[in-house]
């Protein structure tokens, strides 16, 4: 079998003589070659101290080098589209380019100084989009890799927010910002334009629409999945720009204010779509979570309103188990509990206007498809005495505790149960102070009077799911119950009423 092509190259350590060919490039078959000797010298394991002995001077040497090619390359591939032999050419030079690009940043970003960093974002910026805002195809997919690269260093990105009330339309930081959210907007209005409506409407029911409420995800899912559109949009095309907003809200000074409405705006728009549960998903809940803690307080309106459009959203995504190991799902839920726990206030802000009541049917929508995934799940799969210690030794304050018993630490999976049971309290407990009259455990022939009141008396969803003939459900609402107390703080002849249907059963 003959070698292939980039094998037959000779081992290429000369990073001048090729930085030279590729300015140059006559003819351009020179700079064709010499951008494939550079992407195959820093692939190569074998260059390995090479590639560490390079210092940053070198690296914004080739930077520029690659710069006025892919200009060049650029200028030419737009004016050759008249001459599909050169315009072919120009555009495997294009998309070789932005490989050496990408392949050099990956290697050297841990010895890149700030302005080389801010060079490369720069030309990647200032080259990318055309008019209007479509990307250059040829370098598209490796320059945005690129960013997502330089993006994940954090004391990078920290760096752009330096200074950044001193001139907010100039800061780094914001000009970054500004770019990931056009485009993704751009992707966002193209797909609106060729699909369908999005994963989840806004429009409230007309009055009187009968609300069919169970306790499982598939009724819910069923009803969320009939809103579907047919979205054209790619995945890949919005994860390396939602990857680099994640980044900028990360920053540990990120001035999220300056543009958090713009940002839950898109995100939002993304977790409308009718995608497949993706990594996307997890970066997107992520990017919401950190806006929402950054600008608590500060901004209760937008809370609201984020809260209000995020509770079909979270019971969709909050998809059944396929795999008892599936980090991916793991992942998601992760950020979707953070997400529960970070709107919790201003949910129950929000209930209390008298027009809340499709919200509240939200509510115990969302509580359904909990109560049923997690009711479906096998014994390993839920919350375990060997999760658990009833030691007598204090835990710290911000250990996972209830008054009788807390959770061994250094268990990630118990965590996660452990949060799905404080989330699932929480929601019952504002439920129950919006829902006004619940229903009723119809009371036995042979009850007496004053026990029927006592027993009405302390109804709740949680109560009725004690008394539920499925085992599973009654397992889940016995594990919530030492949760749920504490917050309702329960008077005495509701407590009887629940040890006595205890008893009974």
């Amino acid at each position: 079998m003959a070698p292939r092509k980039g094998d037959q190259r000779p081992a290429v350590t000369n990073l001048n003589e090729l930085k030279s060919d590729i300015i140059v490039g006559k003819p351009v078959k020179i700079r064709k070659d010499a951008l494939e000797d550079l992407i195959a010298f820093f692939r190569n394991p074998a260059f390995q101290h090479l590639h560490e002995s390079l210092k940053n001077k070198e690296y914004h040497g080739l930077f520029e080098a690659l710069f006025k090619a892919a200009l060049d390359d650029k200028e030419a591939f737009l004016h050759g589209k008249n001459n599909q032999k050169s315009s072919n050419a120009a555009h495997e030079r294009l998309t070789s380019c932005a490989k050496a690009l990408r392949e050099i940043v990956t290697k050297g970003v841990s010895k890149l100084r700030s302005n080389t960093m801010r060079a490369v974002i720069d030309h990647i910026m200032d080259t990318l989009p055309n008019r209007d805002d479509e990307f250059f195809e040829p370098i598209a997919q490796d320059y945005m890799q690129t960013l997502v690269v330089l993006f994940g260093s954090p004391i990078y990105v920290e760096s752009l927010a330096f200074h950044v009330f001193d001139d907010p339309n100039e800061n780094g930081w914001v000009v970054c910002m500004d770019f990931f959210i056009r485009r993704i907007r751009h992707l966002l209005d193209g797909a609106d334009t060729s699909s369908g409506p999005g994963l989840v409407g806004r429009d409230s029911p007309a009055p009187g629409t009968a609300r069919h409420s169970s306790v499982g995800p598939s009724s819910v899912r069923s009803r969320l999945l009939d809103q579907h559109g047919s979205g054209q949009i790619q995945r890949n095309d919005l994860l390396a720009p939602l990857e680099c907003l994640l980044s900028l809200v990360s920053a540990s000074n990120a001035p999220s204010n300056l543009r958090q409405h713009e940002v839950s705006d898109v995100v939002l728009r993304i977790l409308r779509l009718p995608l497949k549960l993706d990594k996307l998903h997890r970066i997107a809940f992520a990017i919401l979570n950190r806006v929402l803690c950054q600008t608590a307080g500060n901004d209760v309106l937008l809370g609201l309103a984020q809260t209000r459009e995020l509770v079909p959203l979270l019971s969709y995504w909050w998809q059944p188990r396929t795999l008892d190991n599936d980090e991916l799902l793991f992942a998601v839920r992760d950020e979707i509990l953070k997400t529960i726990h970070a709107t919790n206030l201003y949910l129950d802000s929000l209930l209390q206007d008298d027009s809340s009541a499709f919200l509240l049917g939200q509510v115990e929508d969302l509580l359904d498809v909990l109560w049923g995934e997690y009711s479906q799940r096998n014994h390993r799969s839920r919350l375990r005495l060997d999760d658990l210690t009833f030691s007598s030794m204090s835990p710290s304050s911000d250990h996972f505790r209830t008054n009788i018993f807390a959770i061994r630490p250094f268990s990630r999976d118990a965590e996660r149960r452990w949060a799905l049971m404080e989330v699932m309290s929480r929601l019952e407990y504002i439920f129950l102070r919006h829902a006004g009259s619940n229903p009723q455990r119809p009371p036995t022939d042979d009850e007496q009077p004053r026990k029927r009141q006592k027993t009405a008396g302390g109804s709740n969803r949680i109560h009725h799911m004690l008394l539920s003939s499925d085992v599973t459900i009654k397992l889940t609402a016995l594990q919530l119950v030492p949760f749920f107390l504490p917050l309702s703080s329960p008077d005495e002849e509701e407590i009887l009423a629940i040890v006595e249907d205890l008893l009974r059963k």
